[in-house]
Order: structure tokens, then C-alpha cells, then sequence
């Protein structure tokens, strides 16, 4: 457990303020807290590449971006938006063989769609998602050929790899292997554990 210092309070304040948003005390508490509603740690904001304010402001962002995407999920669907380091020991594990040992990219988010289909069987989609912050006292964003995102551009695709070697390892073992079928099965009921909100009839959904 890890309680938020006052200097991580004082910089995202500084943030939001730079950012032209509110910056009470309580608008600091909501952001941290909401970042820990859905899982991400402090050690996980330094991830990022950025220091821990900017981390804070950058997921707590993200994920009120993705909210709607999540809230437009279909009758026999349900999405989440997983911290990817709440996850990854598990992904790692069933992608077996996709990157080096030493490879320690990967991407800040995983969106994850599972949906019923015809017969009750369930499909189900992983899709990385990188975060990076500026606040508002920096240059603009940099833009999509910039070599400042080169580095985020591999993270996902480092992501990316371990994703498709995910699901190549489950078609080959075809519901196989119990112990895999377990770790797949404990991914999702992660991902749902870690949304803040339940949709109506998703319970039974799940």
C-alpha cells in the first residue's frame, strides 16, 4: 500500500491549474482516487516516462475518454479499460514466446471486449492503448510521424506481439490445457473486477 505524497498532490494541482481545469484540493483527491478505483498503483505512473503528477493526469484522462467506449458496450457484450501492469504477469504467461526476457516494454492500457455469440460461445478482443501526457504549459503534441513518439509507437507494438502470440498459444492448445484455460479466465474476471461501474444486466452477463 502507498499513500500519495503531498508533493504528488501539490504537482498535479499545478497541473490541472496549467491545464486551465480546477485545481482544489478536492479536484487532487478525485483524480488520485479515481486512479485507484480502477487499479493503477503509484509505481505503475512512472511508467509513463514522466514523473508521477503528470502520470496521475495523464490516466485519469485516458480513462475518462474511455468511459463512453465502455458505456456503449452491446446487449451480450462487456468492456473494460484495464491498467495494463494490473494484468501483464498473466498476458506475459500466455504469450509465451513473443518477446526476450529482458523486454520490459508494453503499453499503459488494455481495452478488453468479451461478447457472447451465437451457441454461448464467447469471443474475446485485447487492444493496447498508450498514454502520453502534456500539460498545458508545454509545445503543442507532437504529431503522428514526430521520432518523439517512436518510443510509445514500440511500446505498443512490443504489446502488440505478445497479444497475437497470446491468441495464436490459445488456438493452438484449443481449450487444451486446463492451467491456460485458467490464467485466460482469470485475465477477464480481472478486467471486470477492475471496472469502477456495472451496466444493467451485466452482472448476469458475466
Amino acid at each position: 500500500l502507498a499513500r500519495p505524497s503531498n508533493a504528488l498532490n501539490e504537482e498535479v494541482a499545478k497541473i490541472l491549474r496549467d491545464c486551465g481545469m480546477a485545481s482544489t484540493p478536492s479536484d487532487v483527491r478525485n483524480v488520485i482516487a479515481s486512479l485507484g478505483v480502477r487499479g493503477v498503483g503509484l509505481s505503475s505512473l512512472l511508467t509513463m516516462g514522466h514523473t508521477q503528477s503528470l502520470g496521475a493526469m495523464g490516466f485519469s484522462l485516458a480513462f475518462k475518454t474511455l468511459t463512453e467506449w465502455e458505456r456503449r458496450a452491446a446487449d451480450a457484450e462487456i468492456r473494460c479499460v484495464v491498467p495494463m501492469d494490473a494484468v501483464f504477469p498473466l498476458i506475459d504467461i500466455l504469450g509465451e514466446g513473443a518477446r526476450a526476457v529482458d523486454d520490459q516494454r508494453r503499453a499503459d492500457l488494455l481495452l478488453v471486449t468479451s461478447r457472447l455469440t451465437d451457441g454461448d460461445t464467447c469471443s474475446i478482443e485485447l487492444h493496447p492503448v498508450e498514454v502520453k501526457m502534456r500539460s498545458g504549459d508545454k509545445t503543442s503534441f507532437p504529431a503522428r510521424a514526430s521520432q518523439l513518439l517512436a518510443d510509445p509507437k514500440d511500446q505498443l507494438n512490443a504489446t502488440k506481439r505478445v497479444l497475437e502470440k497470446l491468441a495464436n498459444n490459445m488456438a493452438d492448445e484449443g481449450g487444451k490445457l486446463a492451467l491456460v484455460n485458467a490464467a485466460l479466465a482469470t485475465l477477464i474476471e480481472a478486467a471486470f473486477s477492475l471496472r469502477p461501474g456495472r451496466q444493467p444486466g451485466q452482472v448476469h452477463l458475466e
